[in-house]
């Protein structure tokens, strides 16, 4: 009986472990497509905007998301990445909901402006 209660501890260890790789996989791969899905706004908003007023080249995705890049280094961190008493599964899905409506809201407002453009 001593063993198995033993075991218990040490497979409740391991299920922590790879509870937590999944959030940080979770979280890596969030990025990457936040990343790619701003590229993709920024370069639409370039091509409705940019392009015919400046006669400028359009953007490829690459450099779009170095401009991404780019100004999330020279903006400040967001509140909640400063809070020190939220779990990693909430700051994913705070981290989600803004990486799907912020940037969405944007392209949104900028097809309404280019219908009228």
């Amino acid at each position: 009986m001593m063993i198995a209660s033993a075991a218990a501890p040490a497979e409740k260890a391991d299920e922590s472990g790879w509870e937590v790789l999944g959030k940080l996989l979770t979280f890596l791969l969030l990025i990457v497509l936040s990343t790619l899905y701003f590229a993709v706004v920024i370069r639409q908003l370039w091509a409705w905007f940019i392009v015919p007023a400046f006669h400028m080249a359009p953007l490829s995705l690459v450099t779009a998301a170095g401009i991404d890049t780019l100004v999330s280094v020279l903006r400040p961190p967001p509140e909640s990445a400063t809070e020190k008493d939220e779990d990693l599964g909430d700051l994913l899905k705070r981290g989600l909901k803004r990486v799907a409506t912020y940037p969405t809201i944007c392209l949104l407002t900028g097809w309404a402006i280019h219908l009228f453009a």
